[in-house]
């Protein structure tokens, strides 16, 4: 089991008085991985949860957000999103590795022009007022807030070890985002000494 708590900014008092302040920024990731599974040797489950809320990274300005060369360092989602990822690796022998991961995402974006805490490049000065129509437009900010957009992935690899660090992989990633529409992707590459990445976003 593993897990991660962020605090972007905090004030106890607005935390727990349930009126939903805008600065309660805040993020937390929650997992699990569980080897060989089922009793079958090689066989690893992992799951995860992550969720932040909406102004999380975001500051007065983008040269102060939490980014460098204008990408998000934390999540590739930004802020004001939930996520709930799914693995499963097989390993058979010591050349073989056969994985597949599964994603679903929802956030709040930006619409209309109004700042609803997804874009950590924004000035969070800049968010929407007003827009529970509440008196102080400080307050009833909740999360996924804005234009709901899911996203959903799912990417299958086979890897092949041709020798100590380097390695051989075949990719199918399936990518499915409300409004924009289906995609596919096949691919073929070759690591040497380079770790495996996953582009989920």
């Amino acid at each position: 089991l593993y897990g991660q708590l962020v605090i972007d900014e905090m004030v106890v008092g607005e935390l727990f008085s349930g009126d939903r302040w805008w600065g309660n920024k805040q993020g937390f990731q929650l997992g699990g991985m569980y080897f060989d599974a089922l009793g079958i040797s090689g066989l690893t489950l992992q799951g995860e949860l992550n969720a932040v809320r909406p102004y999380t990274y975001a500051h007065q300005d983008f040269f102060t957000s939490y980014s460098h060369y204008n990408m998000p360092l934390a999540h590739p989602l930004g802020a004001n999103f939930q996520e709930i990822l799914g693995r499963v690796i097989f390993q058979p022998s010591a050349k073989w590795r056969f994985q597949a991961l599964g994603m679903l995402a929802r956030t709040g974006a930006d619409e209309n022009g109004l700042n609803y805490g997804s874009d950590i490049l924004r000035s969070y000065n800049d968010r929407d007022l007003n827009q529970n129509g509440l008196a102080d437009d400080d307050y009833g900010i909740d999360w996924l807030q804005g234009k709901r957009v899911n996203l959903a992935i799912l990417n299958f690899r086979t890897t092949y070890t041709l020798m100590t660090n380097v390695h051989a992989d075949i990719d199918f990633m399936m990518r499915n985002q409300s409004g924009s529409g289906a995609s596919t992707n096949f691919g073929l590459s070759l690591r040497w000494n380079f770790p495996e990445r996953f582009y989920l976003f």
